[in-house]
């Protein structure tokens, strides 16, 4: 039987080391959410009428967070007080900035964003001039 030196514990770290470089991990080594990266993971899809971004934030006050449009760019930056696994009595900080070029400009006036439950979620609006318009084709 084979056995290897690497061990259970050194695998999951290289693991999570690998997916902390990439940017692709929201819990680090230290089983504190998006500490690797300090940026939080976002899902972004759209339908005809907005574009829908959503992302995991726990432990992120509504109030820290900060949501800003420029013409096709989203600007998110936020902050996150926890105490960490071996210091509980001493409050770290943690804050993140992360900006997204869309595919369209968006209304910033329409625009809607909302927590819950340590999820994000930003409703960007398209405007009706981005829309997509439905051409009919006529018999001849």
């Amino acid at each position: 039987m084979y056995t290897n030196n690497w061990g259970y514990s050194s695998l999951l770290n290289d693991v999570a080391s690998i997916l902390d470089q990439i940017g692709r991990s929201s819990v680090s080594r230290s089983g504190v959410p998006f500490l690797g990266n300090s940026t939080p993971a976002l899902n972004i899809w759209e339908n005809d009428d907005a574009l829908v971004l959503t992302g995991e934030i726990p432990g992120v006050d509504a109030e820290s967070i900060d949501i800003s449009v420029m013409g096709d760019t989203l600007t998110l930056t936020g902050k996150r007080q926890f105490s960490s696994p071996q210091d509980k009595e001493t409050p770290t900080t943690m804050e993140f900035n992360r900006s997204i070029q869309l595919p369209y400009r968006v209304d910033a006036d329409r625009t809607e964003a909302r927590t819950r439950d340590g999820v994000l979620t930003i409703v960007l609006k398209r405007p009706d001039s981005e829309k997509p318009r439905k051409i009919s084709v006529k018999d001849s």
